[in-house]
């Protein structure tokens, strides 16, 4: 089966210099190689994500799952950090697509389940604050966006 990957204007509908990046790193990317580009440079590939179209953010999020799931992701705190303010700043504005509330959800659920693999009780709480609790804070909202109406989303 093949994929249908996200559109340059998918991944920067609004013509902006954060969307650019974006474009620049993901476009004719496949889930597979957006894996391996976290692989290779986590904290500076999912910051893409905040920027991205939501079709784009759509299609690309099972990647970030997965990434987090592999072994890739041992140590990497400012991935999870990453993901964390990412999805905090696209629910606070409204920005999350209902199609990848789920996904989001897996991912906050992975984090927090499997804390320990990502060492940050290994830095000072000073530099991300407390992560895991932004987590579970997030996850309720995003569960309270899921049985949202339709409407409000």
């Amino acid at each position: 089966m093949s994929q249908i990957l996200p559109t340059a204007n998918e991944i920067n509908p609004f013509s902006d210099l954060d969307g650019l990046t974006a474009k620049k790193h993901f476009l004719g990317k496949s889930l597979d190689q957006v894996v391996a580009m976290l692989a290779e440079n986590s904290t500076y590939y999912v910051q893409d994500f905040m920027w991205m179209g939501p079709k784009a953010f759509t299609f690309y999020l099972p990647a970030v799952l997965s990434f987090a799931e592999g072994h890739a992701s041992d140590g990497q705190i400012g991935f999870i950090n990453s993901i964390c303010s990412t999805l905090e700043f696209r629910l606070e504005n409204q920005d999350i697509p209902a199609e990848s509330l789920k996904v989001a959800l897996r991912v906050c659920k992975y984090i927090i389940s499997n804390y320990s693999r990502f060492e940050v009780d290994k830095v000072d709480k000073r530099i991300y604050g407390d992560l895991r609790k932004r987590f579970k804070t997030l996850m309720k909202s995003i569960e309270a966006e899921q049985t949202a109406p339709a409407d409000r989303r």
